[in-house]
């Protein structure tokens, strides 16, 4: 059914073959964020240890539960809540600035740089092949510059014929 639809709209197609041609970009990018998370997570096991277990679910005490919450702030899933139990979680008014600043970093490059790296891969993608595409047509440019060539042509053909005549008189 999806192939009948490709037949029917083109732009679909070049959709999903824009879309296919960026998986290998697409997998840089999710190695690029899992680094980032991973070194999250363990920053997140260094910093709060089991002070969040007694509070919240979403906590750093194993590493598994590290990464569902690194994971869970990067889909912006109640990560309030999260911060919150971070800084009451801290001992004093320093660590509870510090806890907010490393939540609220990890929620802020992840909402923001990661969503516009995968939107900017396939974009990207997108445009290189409608490039290439349009490289082998020639533009509306190009068609004006033929329309302007075979018009000034056929004028210089008519005035070798002497097809035009000189203005105000008479004939020689």
């Amino acid at each position: 059914r999806v192939f009948r639809l490709m037949a029917i709209f083109p732009t679909l197609q070049a959709l999903l073959l824009a879309s296919v041609a960026s998986v290998q970009a697409i997998l840089n990018v999710l190695v690029f964020v899992l680094i980032i998370a991973f070194s999250y997570a363990v920053a997140g096991r260094w910093v709060f240890l089991h002070t969040m277990d007694e509070i919240t679910r979403s906590n750093f005490g194993t590493f598994t539960q590290a990464m569902l919450t690194v994971f869970q702030l990067m889909l912006g899933d109640s990560w309030s809540d999260v911060m919150y139990s971070a800084m009451q979680s801290s001992p004093n008014l320093g660590w509870q600035v510090f806890s907010a600043l490393f939540i609220l970093s990890w929620y802020i490059f992840s909402m923001t740089i990661v969503n516009n790296l995968f939107v900017a891969v396939i974009i990207e993608n997108f445009e290189v092949s409608q490039t290439i595409e349009s490289i082998g047509r020639p533009g509306r440019f190009s068609q004006a510059r033929q329309m302007l060539t075979s018009s000034y042509s056929k004028i210089a053909d008519l005035s070798r014929k002497g097809l035009f005549k000189k203005a105000g008189g008479e004939d020689e």
